[in-house]
Formats: structure tokens, C-alpha cells, sequence
């Protein structure tokens, strides 16, 4: 994970998070988010449909961006 995230994340500006809003956690908090609701649905042997969890994972993206960004920036 620590080298995926300097791969992926070591050149995006960070500056429009709140400064005691670690960039990392948010992008923990996405992935535990799509790992729960995949391993919720496989363990009760529902469907997994593509465009219902883009869906849900929108509006968690919308929520942590409330919480992480700096007012100016919503």
C-alpha cells in the first residue's frame, strides 16, 4: 500500500485538505468502504453489481470530501 500510494499519490497537491485531515486515511477510509460492501454482498451471495457500488462509492467520495476538504474548496 505505501508504495502504491507514492506511485499513484506522491504528485497531487494536498493543499485543499484540512490541515488534520491525513490524505492517506481518507484513501484508507475508500478502500476499507469498497472492501466492506464487496465482502458484504459476496457473503451473502448477492449480486455484486458494477454500477450500484459506483454508485454507493460516490457518495462516500461526496461525504469524505465534506469532511477532508477545506470550506473554500467544496
Amino acid at each position: 500500500m505505501d508504495i502504491m500510494y507514492e506511485r499513484f499519490m506522491g504528485h497531487v497537491d494536498f493543499s485543499r485538505f484540512r490541515d488534520e485531515v491525513s490524505p492517506r486515511e481518507v484513501l484508507d477510509m475508500l478502500i476499507m468502504l469498497g472492501d466492506g460492501y464487496l465482502h458484504k454482498r459476496l457473503s451473502s451471495k448477492e449480486r455484486i453489481d458494477l454500477a450500484a457500488f459506483l454508485e454507493e462509492y460516490r457518495k462516500w467520495c461526496a461525504i469524505l470530501k465534506g469532511w477532508a476538504y477545506k470550506p473554500e474548496f467544496l
